[in-house]
């Protein structure tokens, strides 16, 4: 990224995934995103009839960005948990 000249790379993990690859890639926790179904908004599969049945389990994400424009950091893990915090 740094080398392309990437200012803003965006990526998305579970809550109770750590993400130990984005922090060893310094990439920033930014905040969470509430789950829903992988079938609204961009990703409507209404065009594909019969050929999509959801299979992923609705869970809130880690938002994670990476370069010069990335936002401060806005959650945290929290070990007793085993999952993302946003920050108060």
């Amino acid at each position: 990224m740094d080398a392309a000249g990437v200012r803003l790379g965006i990526s998305y993990t579970r809550v109770d995934e750590r993400g130990s690859c984005y922090l060893a890639a310094n990439w920033i926790p930014v905040g969470l995103t509430v789950g829903r179904q992988h079938d609204t908004g961009n990703r409507d599969r209404a065009w594909l009839p019969g050929f999509y049945e959801p299979s992923t389990e609705i869970i809130d994400r880690v938002r994670w960005e990476r370069g010069s424009e990335a936002h401060p950091v806005g959650a945290y893990w929290n070990p007793e948990h085993s999952r993302w915090v946003s920050l108060p």
